[in-house]
C-alpha cells in the first residue's frame, strides 16, 4: 500500500448473514466509506464478502467498523473472490 498508496483487500463482514441481508449490510459500509478512496471490485451475493482496492483512509475506516470482522490483502484474483 505504500508503495502506491492502494491495496486491493478482501473484507469478511460481521454477523451472521442471511442472503437477504448481505446486500444491506454491503450498502451500509459503503456508506461509511464514503468520502475515502476506495473502489468495489467485488461484491458476494451468497456471503458476507466483499472486495475492494482501497487507500489509507479507507482502511483507517474499515479497522474501526463494527460492520467488518476482517480485512486482508489480496494477493490473487482468487483471493478477491474467496476466502475462508
Amino acid at each position: 500500500m505504500q508503495e502506491k498508496g492502494v491495496a486491493k483487500v478482501g473484507i469478511v463482514l460481521n454477523g451472521d448473514w442471511h442472503l437477504d441481508s448481505i446486500a444491506t449490510a454491503q450498502k451500509s459500509l459503503m456508506a461509511e466509506l464514503a468520502g475515502s478512496k476506495h473502489e468495489v471490485i467485488f461484491n458476494s451475493t451468497i456471503g458476507p464478502y466483499t472486495s475492494l482496492e482501497i487507500g489509507p483512509d479507507a482502511l483507517a475506516v474499515l479497522e474501526s467498523s463494527s460492520l467488518v470482522k476482517d480485512v486482508y490483502v489480496a494477493t490473487t484474483c482468487v483471493d478477491l473472490v474467496t476466502t475462508y
